[in-house]
């Protein structure tokens, strides 16, 4: 073929005549243009092996190694193909240079460091390519290690990187290898162990992988049948998979868990990680493009049809589905085609028609916010209103044409786009600092709260109104602007529907964390008015306080160790600290503070203390200020002056300057009193509930709700009931969720997993909240739950469903975060072979549960990519003596 032996002269007389490596790849792409995919891969392949070869004959030429760069950069060589080849390469003599191997080695390490979800070892290739592959690397390794040290080279460092990136790639193919080569692998790691001057991180990484392999083996021995379906999933699909056959079930697990924690991590706010997974389950699921963006469609209405049937008990959850199904799903699925690079226009018009032919004839599809109630006595709304609706936001997505969209649905009329009043009203705040005006001055509130509806309604704009949002509230916080963010805050802090909305397009944790460097990078020392300051400092801190306590954020998914950012000060507020629990510093603060707000002879707070320190400290000292004043006061001997030293702290705890204080301080002392009730614990208590923020009781309505239970204790005392009774009138139970997953917390874990099985024989909408369950239970008591209704549905009920449910729970698809405990290993190293030492070896239904279980589980996670493996926390397996006891005894018994 001449074009590829033309892209090889090409590639040739740039490097002989020194021409830059970004001209040379405008050139290679000239050559591609007339090219066919096929014909394209098959002339990268030469252009890299001429590159290689060039390298072997100039050793250590940096402009070689610039163009292999420039080609893996410019996307026409993938990642995973520079290491196959350039390790495929090190086997042959041509290249005896250590110096040239340490280039490509280094060359390897750092565009993987660029390009964090490009993965270095193919899943999509055989398995032989893939174990071929790491033996190159392992072999390298050992090479390198007997070779004299140089100051020439650092091949001993960068070839251990290498290994220690493929071992990382690696681990979910292992169990997909043969018997034979996983003992290889075991052998050689032990041969590389024995080095003397092996790094520490990679002798870590082989003991790991040693422990793996020998897990691998003994689980292998005790359910022969998972390596031989192992070994048959590597094998492309013969033909297309039929529609009957579509996996609706893991759609909707995965759609559910997206959407109820949008806010966090994995959420669908995060655009990049979410469209990483929407790619690993389309290569997991094997279906056609157009089907998999079909069962997607699908698995959103159904949860949307469900949410609506509930509309009048739960209205926001409702507008919430919607906005996700109408506003977010087409924005996910344009990134998705884009990502994989595939043309809309012919798949999406595929996917609209199957999922329409396959929607249930409902006749009340309408979308909740067109302006009209819905009550009983209302008539019933043609099933089009959704499809028109649906139609309408990818036609303006350019993700269907006007023909097709008329195709499918005779109602759809192609409509003038008229400017909708939200991005009018976006248009009118283009600036900065009209941006900021507008949300400062009061004489626009009611305006701000008409944006704000128009925003969850116009689902057309939102997503470009969040973006809009977002960049003007990061950038007001990275200028340290209190008083432009102080308002912000104060009104999302009233509105939980739009901060909910705002997490299906935005990263929310992104948002937290940069109101949290506003808050720790603030110059204190230079404000000119800093008591006014603090007083805006406090609805941030009560945004801050109720997002993290609505959204359930972990304290790592807020750190930020490169800006030091944390939010611990922010989640311990109204801890049981005592004053010897202060550090030296903040003790120095306590005696200051106590002097401004406790002594009745003091000035009170001065300018000078604000100053002194950041007032976020306060957090931590007022619990304990306000606890041992009320000590004080139920000491022998005390008297007026304790109690006057008590209220002069308590009326400043009461004025905004110190108001934003109240959740630790409140929590703090009820915490007290329901372990010590006293007289005065109920005064202090109904005093600064009165002064307290309007969502204050909302986010204490827990703590708050025990002390009523207490209070009906016969034998409690009259002025716990007396305070109950106030209390009563002050705290009311909400209808609220804090999420909008749909699980009452009332349910334990195994009711929770019996639910989501016994919604299989339904036509209910399948979910499983897998961070609900972990926040109740143990991962090891999760995973028994999990197998106790696999075991029965195995047996009774539908096997393909119960397994597809499993899988779910089992793999990173049900995290909403990285620091969410992963159950595969649990479930593969701990778990299993405690099961077949107690299953009876005739259960065979049972084994093939099992092993239906693994292979599943073995093949999605690699699909998933590298985005979700670098983040995973690490799970503690046993030994590999303690996996191979109870198989040991199985094969004795058989």
């Amino acid at each position: 073929m001449d074009n590829p032996s033309k892209a090889e002269i090409v590639t040739r007389k740039s490097f002989e005549n020194s021409i830059p490596s970004s001209d040379w790849l405008a050139i290679l792409r000239v050559c591609f243009q007339e090219l066919s995919s096929t014909e394209i891969n098959e002339s990268i392949s030469a252009v890299l092996n001429l590159l290689l070869n060039l390298l072997a004959s100039w050793p250590a030429n940096e402009a070689i190694v610039d163009y292999l760069a420039t080609l893996v950069r410019g996307h026409l060589l993938p990642l995973h193909t520079y290491f196959t080849g350039f390790l495929r390469f090190t086997r042959t003599t041509e290249i005896v240079d250590p110096r040239t191997v340490d280039m490509l080695c280094q060359l390897g390490v750092r565009l993987s460091a660029e390009m964090p979800f490009e993965p270095v070892i193919s899943i999509t290739e055989t398995t032989q390519i893939a174990s071929v592959t790491l033996m190159d690397a392992f072999t390298l390794v050992r090479g390198a290690l007997n070779i004299p040290y140089s100051p020439l080279h650092d091949l001993h460092t960068s070839a251990s990187e290498v290994l220690l990136l493929m071992i990382q790639y690696s681990r979910p193919l292992f169990g997909q290898f043969l018997v034979h080569d996983t003992l290889q692998f075991l052998t050689i790691s032990h041969d590389v162990m024995q080095h003397p001057g092996l790094r520490p991180d990679l002798v870590s990484s082989l003991e790991g992988l040693i422990r793996l392999l020998g897990d691998i083996l003994a689980v292998s021995n005790a359910l022969p049948s998972t390596h031989t379906e192992l070994l048959a999933l590597t094998a492309q699909p013969t033909q297309e998979i039929n529609s009957e056959e579509s996996d609706i079930i893991t759609f909707s697990l995965f759609i559910k868990n997206i959407v109820d924690y949008a806010a966090h991590p994995y959420g669908c706010g995060n655009l990049e990680t979410t469209v990483s997974t929407l790619v690993g389950l389309h290569k997991w699921s094997n279906l056609a493009i157009s089907q998999f963006c079909a069962e997607l469609i699908r698995a959103a209405f159904a949860h949307y049809s469900e949410a609506y049937q509930s509309r009048r008990s739960y209205p926001n959850n409702t507008s919430i589905w919607s906005s996700f199904l109408y506003a977010r799903l087409p924005a996910l699925l344009q990134a998705l085609l884009a990502r994989i690079g595939a043309q809309p226009y012919p798949i999406m018009e595929s996917a609209m028609g199957v999922a329409f032919e396959k929607l249930p004839q409902q006749p009340n599809y309408s979308l909740p916010f067109t302006g009209m109630e819905i009550d009983d006595a209302s008539p019933e709304l043609s099933p089009d209103s959704f499809r028109v609706e649906f139609l309408n936001s990818l036609f303006q997505m350019n993700l269907i044409t006007a023909s097709a969209a008329k195709s499918l649905c005779e109602a759809w009329k192609e409509e003038v786009e008229t400017e909708s009043q939200l991005l009018r009203e976006m248009n009118d705040m283009k600036s900065l600092e009209s941006f900021v005006d507008f949300f400062i001055d009061p004489s626009t509130s009611e305006r701000v709260q008409e944006i704000l509806n128009l925003f969850v309604k116009d689902y057309r704009q939102q997503e470009a109104f969040a973006i809009y949002f977002f960049e003007k509230v990061t950038t007001e916080c990275d200028q340290l602007n209190l008083e432009a963010v102080s308002p912000i805050c104060k009104l999302l802090s009233s509105r939980p529907l739009v901060m909910d909305t705002l997490a299906l397009h935005i990263s929310i944790t992104q948002l937290v964390k940069r109101i949290l460097y506003l808050v720790d990078h603030l110059d204190w020392e230079g404000m000119d008015d800093p008591q006014s300051s603090m007083t805006s400092l406090g609805p941030i801190i009560l945004f801050l306080q109720a997002t993290i306590g609505r959204l359930n954020f972990s304290s790592h998914s807020l750190r930020k160790d490169d800006e030091g950012l944390s939010a611990d000060y922010l989640m311990r507020a109204g801890s049981t600290d005592t004053h010897s629990d202060l550090t030296s510093e903040e003790k120095v603060a306590y005696t200051d503070w106590h002097k401004a707000l406790f002594d009745a002879n003091s000035d009170g707070i001065e300018d000078s203390l604000v100053r002194s320190r950041n007032p976020k400290i306060l957090l931590k000292l007022l619990p304990v200020l306000v606890s041992d004043a009320i000590a004080a006061c139920g000491r022998p001997g005390a008297g007026s002056n304790e109690l006057a030293a008590l209220n002069n702290g308590i009326n400043y705890l009461q004025e905004s300057i110190l108001s934003w204080t109240l959740v630790g301080v409140i929590k703090c002392v009820a915490l007290q009193m329901e372990r010590a009730p006293s007289s005065v614990h109920a005064e202090v208590l109904s005093q600064l509930l009165k002064s307290a923020p309007a969502n204050l009781t909302k986010m204490l309505y827990r703590t708050l709700g025990r002390l009523t239970l207490s209070a009906m204790d016969p034998e409690a005392p009259k002025f716990l009931v007396d305070f109950a009774t106030i209390l009563n009138g002050m705290i009311k139970p909400t209808t609220e969720q804090s999420s909008i997953s749909s699980y009452s917390p009332v349910l334990t874990p195994a009711q929770l997993i019996r639910t989501t099985f016994l919604s299989l024989r339904s036509t209910k909408a399948v979910a499983l909240d897998v961070p609900l369950c972990l926040r109740m239970s143990n991962p090891l008591d999760l995973v028994a739950n999990l197998h106790r209704e696999l075991y029965p549905g195995s047996q009774f009920g539908d096997p393909e469903s119960c397994r597809r449910v499993t899988v779910h729970a089992l793999c990173c698809t049900s995290q909403k975060g990285p620091d969410q405990p992963w159950l595969l290993p649990v479930f593969f190293f701990s778990y299993i072979p405690s099961i077949l030492h107690h299953s009876p070896s005739q259960d065979t239904l049972h084994i093939e549960a099992l092993s239906g279980v693994i292979t599943a589980s073995l093949r999605l996670q690699p699909c998933l990519g590298k985005g979700r493996w670098i983040t995973l926390p690490r799970a503690i397996t046993p030994s590999f003596s303690t996996v191979c006891r109870p198989t040991q005894e199985i094969r004795w018994k058989g």
